[in-house]
């Protein structure tokens, strides 16, 4: 368990359609986490048990003292294991010191190593990067996600940039900036990506997605799946079936059956 950083710590830039973060990995720690998570897994009658009616996605990340990644992510996939249906590596947080050095090739590998030779039975693993990388600096760690075993990358964790377009008062605050002004680095990097992949590995888009139109647009750029954070923050639940709606209106008049139809029409050769 850790208390984060000192609050405030999360900011809403209305106006922007953006939040700023910083907190810094608050929470109730690994032991505490795993026996909420076994409390949605019930027994049947057939001796079987029951988990959540939905696919559950763990993400899991080091102490910002104390922490020993190499140990500490085998550690934490070992613990979460039987109750997660995908689990994300975090390694590119802006809140915790020295968490992004981890994204290097050599090192990634060395974490997937450690983590395969502890869990050789696992769940999909997805590895969560930055969008303030070098664009050259993509495909090594794509090359070693895929050599380690990864199932898949989310593109993109929020950005420590801060655009000029920013308006509101809070806009130079520190931590990581999600929302509208990160969505044309979020396509940027899923564009390299999606290009190198050639669909390797199970691309997630992530960063100021707002309407349907923007899911198949990713969609179309060679994601498999998208996931939505500041949006669904500043405007809501109800936010879902309005995508679901648009998506549907966009697919159509772009002669889409299906999302598969779509997937990848826009991929860089």
């Amino acid at each position: 368990p850790q208390p984060g950083n000192p609050g405030p710590r999360l900011f809403r830039l209305v106006e922007d359609g953006a939040i700023i973060n910083r907190m810094g990995f608050n929470g109730c720690g690994v032991d505490r986490f795993c026996r909420r998570l076994a409390r949605l897994h019930r027994p049947m009658p057939n001796g079987r048990m029951r988990g959540p009616t939905v696919p559950l996605g763990v993400n899991i990340g080091i102490n910002k003292t104390g922490s020993d990644p190499l140990r500490d992510y085998p550690d934490l996939v070992a613990r979460v294991r039987p109750y997660a249906d995908y689990i994300t590596m975090n390694l590119s947080s802006p809140n915790t010191p020295g968490l992004r050095d981890l994204q290097s090739a050599t090192m990634l590998k060395e974490l997937l190593d450690a983590i395969n030779t502890r869990n050789p039975e696992r769940p999909p693993l997805l590895v969560k990067l930055a969008p303030d990388l070098d664009d050259s600096s993509y495909e090594p760690i794509l090359e070693a996600a895929i050599e380690g075993g990864a199932q898949g990358l989310i593109l993109t964790n929020t950005t420590i940039a801060r655009p000029a377009t920013l308006r509101d008062p809070a806009a130079r605050e520190s931590g990581g900036l999600s929302g509208r002004p990160l969505a044309p680095r979020s396509r940027d990097v899923l564009r390299i990506v999606s290009g190198l992949n050639k669909g390797r590995l199970a691309l997630i888009s992530c960063g100021g997605i707002e309407t349907g139109e923007d899911i198949l647009a990713r969609i179309r750029m060679g994601a498999d799946m998208v996931q939505i954070y500041s949006s669904f923050v500043l405007q809501g639940p109800g936010i879902l079936a309005r995508m679901k709606t648009e998506l549907l209106d966009a697919m159509r008049r772009d002669g889409f059956e299906t999302i598969a139809d779509a997937h990848g029409v826009d991929r860089p050769d």
